[in-house]
């Protein structure tokens, strides 16, 4: 007994939370905006909520909901944290009001396919993407889609909003970047085709720079407003890149389906160091913390596991992990 005391109360390394165990794959994850919280989106439907902290008495269950029918592919708090917005491959959407825990909101067809993306762009709007390749924006006031394009030929697998709130630039499995005008509710650029679905997608450097994640491993980068063709790739990941963030303006941290998470400068472009892992189990979602100190990784062993995201900016203060080959 005293033994299993002292484990509950066990530290981790520098503070960093010990993981959490899911019942199955747990396919998207978001910190809460200003409190120790993790919400996890479960290949079952479920929807779990959870407090974390540094040791393992510290990470409980907060909420759990199961009100998808099938599995939630993505999610997403609001800004202010009072909100927590779920996406499901069953084509719903569904809002939680974080005070209470209740379904304060639904929209069951809000797509004629499933479900596969979902992201809050500010306060006011959010975007959910298809297997059709079909974006909706919704106004988070009134929770009515506002605007739908239908650019994309496949799944949209990622979008993020240009630093001026005008674009959202999404990728997608057809191989295309797109860059839609909120505003003009129009198309503005589409890229060149990678021939590679585009995974992933990070605006880093200042928002000069925009890079994709791709299947075959490649990290494609554009530069901002030349939309046409990639400008720079980084090559080495030996397999798909299914999620990236940006830990700083240089660097991003990405989720390979090798089960390996690398941090990766950008311009100039290097490999720095291997942060994480899930051993050979897949990557499905990492998320960085609002106050940028913790990365959270989601894959296919059921685990949320927690990482110092500052780890190459102490370097000499800590052990650094690195591949011992090329193939990073």
């Amino acid at each position: 007994k005293n033994k299993k005391m002292s484990d509950e109360n066990a530290q981790t390394e520098e503070g960093v939370p010990p993981p959490i165990r899911e019942k199955s794959i747990v396919f998207s994850i978001d910190f809460h905006p200003n409190q120790p919280v993790i919400a996890c989106g479960v290949v079952s439907g479920a929807v779990n909520v959870y407090h974390y902290g540094p040791r393992k008495k510290d990470n409980w269950r907060i909420a759990a909901f199961k009100f998808h029918k099938d599995s939630c592919r993505s999610l997403g708090f609001t800004r202010d944290g009072k909100s927590l917005y779920t996406a499901s491959s069953d084509m719903s959407i569904r809002s939680v009001d974080c005070a209470t825990a209740k379904v304060v909101w639904f929209a069951n067809r809000a797509h004629t396919s499933a479900v596969n993306c979902l992201k809050i762009l500010n306060e006011n709007i959010m975007s959910t993407g298809d297997d059709n390749g079909v974006i909706k924006i919704w106004d988070l006031r009134t929770n009515m889609p506002v605007t739908e394009f239908t650019e994309h030929s496949d799944f949209i697998s990622d979008m993020v909003l240009s630093p001026d709130e005008r674009m959202l630039i999404s990728t997608s499995g057809d191989g295309h970047l797109a860059v839609l005008d909120l505003r003009k509710k129009k198309l503005e650029a589409m890229s060149d085709n990678v021939d590679d679905e585009l995974l992933s997608i990070a605006i880093m450097k200042k928002g000069t720079k925009v890079v994709c994640g791709s299947q075959g491993g490649v990290l494609s980068i554009f530069s901002y407003g030349d939309w046409g063709d990639m400008r720079d790739r980084i090559v080495g990941h030996p397999q798909s890149i299914d999620t990236i963030v940006p830990i700083d303006d240089n660097m991003l941290a990405t989720g390979s389906s090798d089960g390996m998470i690398r941090v990766v400068n950008i311009h100039p472009n290097k490999f720095v160091g291997v942060i994480g892992e899930h051993g050979d189990f897949p990557i499905e979602r990492i998320a960085l913390s609002n106050d940028k100190l913790l990365l959270a990784s989601s894959s296919h062993d059921h685990l949320v596991k927690f990482w110092d995201a500052n780890l190459f900016d102490t370097a000499p203060k800590k052990k650094l992990i690195h591949d011992d080959d090329d193939s990073m």
